[in-house]
């Protein structure tokens, strides 16, 4: 810690989770574009899945999860050194 006062805490939660959700926003953006392009035949796969809503809920989840810790570990590292 560099002895800061706590008071910076909330907003380096504020850029973590401002960061966290840039990220998920565009993986979410990726999940749609490869399932809109029909890529490998996703979407041809969910049209014809009984569970499609989980399929997609999975395909969805796991985009946003990953490019959201992507961003939120990029952002850590691109901060500046005390």
């Amino acid at each position: 810690m560099s002895g800061k006062p706590d008071d910076q805490n909330p907003s380096v939660i504020r850029f973590l989770a401002i960061n966290a959700v840039g990220g998920a926003v565009i993986g979410c953006l990726a999940a749609a574009g490869l399932v809109l392009t029909d890529a490998g035949g996703l979407a041809t796969l969910f049209e014809e899945s009984d569970s499609a809503v989980s399929a997609s809920a999975l395909l969805f989840g796991g985009f946003a999860l990953t490019f959201g810790s992507l961003a939120m570990a990029s952002a850590v590292m691109l901060l500046p050194r005390d």
